[in-house]
């Protein structure tokens, strides 16, 4: 009886994969360029020293002539003068381990100190610090800011420190979607 009751296997229907996406113009045009990422935490402890003392060296620098900070393009470029003195800062600074050099701690303070600023790209919320999406303004407090610049934000609003997160994959938002072999969405802005 089971055998009769079952439906020939040429009149089946593949299992289809569809995407379906809130907001799909914002996520699809507005954050094209923004990568989904996965992320997870180490679990070590996070050492502060690193940051305490590229933010200290950060704020010896002079503007214009260590660094030139360019608002429009987000940008901070180190100039020669000053990565020779962020070299003879960190000369005798021992062989502690870090997870990336302190010229990328130095910039990283630089970051914190000109282009990012509270109420508009982040928020204090609970004593930590949350991201505000640049297109929507939704608060996201789970996402993190990479290289230590989220650390170096943390460091300047004097809240905790995180430790920092570790990508374990990253895939770009059009290869995402090219996985469905269909996709739909919605969105309240095409009315």
């Amino acid at each position: 009886l089971a055998q009769q009751e079952r439906p020939e296997p040429s009149l089946v229907q593949p299992y289809r994969q569809v995407s379906i996406v809130d907001e799909i113009d914002s996520v699809l045009i507005d954050e094209a360029n923004t990568p989904l990422v996965i992320s997870f935490f180490t679990g070590e402890e996070i050492d502060a020293t690193p940051y305490r003392r590229a933010a200290s060296v950060a704020k010896q620098l002079v503007d214009r002539i260590d660094y030139d900070v360019d608002s429009a393009a987000h940008r901070i470029t180190v100039t020669q003068s000053g990565l020779d003195r962020i070299k003879n800062a960190f000369a005798n600074s021992g062989s502690s381990p870090l997870q990336r050099p302190w010229r990328i701690y130095v910039e990283q303070a630089l970051r914190a100190q000109y282009l990012l600023h509270r109420d508009i790209d982040y928020i204090i919320q609970d004593g930590a610090v949350a991201l505000v999406d640049q297109h929507t303004g939704r608060i996201f407090p789970e996402r993190k800011w990479r290289d230590g610049l989220h650390q170096a934000i943390e460091l300047r609003e004097g809240v905790a420190l995180t430790p920092e997160t570790n990508s374990f994959a990253r895939i770009s938002r059009q290869r995402f979607f090219k996985i469905y072999e269909r996709g739909t969405g919605m969105t309240g802005t095409a009315t």
